[in-house]
């Protein structure tokens, strides 16, 4: 190695050097921006998830108080997520009961699935003629 005494050589990184640790930092820098980048991916779906939670929690406990149990389907939209919600009427079995299968879909701002459910319900029973 020479020292820094020796005339004709400047003390410094050479060019290659520099190249090194230029590509170096490149790959690492590469590395972190696709790891925030999955990061806040990830967090975005949490977040849809938690609304549709949220948003189907809501419905179904509204079911027979807000919204009426009435056979059919529906849908609407809640910020930005989509839903429908299906009422369909299913006999007992051996009873006079009539239970209704209610389902609801719940889409997120992309358009996926952010989730389903499923309930029975017993209809309320028809008015007298």
């Amino acid at each position: 190695m020479p020292s820094a005494a020796e005339p004709g050589r400047a003390a410094g990184f050479t060019l290659l050097e520099v190249l090194v640790a230029l590509v170096i930092l490149g790959f690492a820098a590469g590395i972190l921006t696709g790891a925030i980048s999955d990061s806040l991916a990830r967090a975005q779906r949490a977040d849809t998830e938690i609304r549709a939670v949220a948003l189907a929690d809501g419905m179904l406990a509204g079911l027979g108080r807000d919204i009426p149990i009435t056979p059919g389907i529906s849908a609407g939209q809640q910020g930005r997520l989509r839903w429908q919600l299906s009422i369909a009427p299913q006999p007992a079995a051996g009873t006079s009961v009539v239970l209704a299968r209610i389902g609801l879909t719940v889409w997120g701002p992309s358009g996926q699935v952010a989730g389903r459910w499923s309930s029975l319900r017993i209809l309320p029973p028809a008015p007298p003629p």
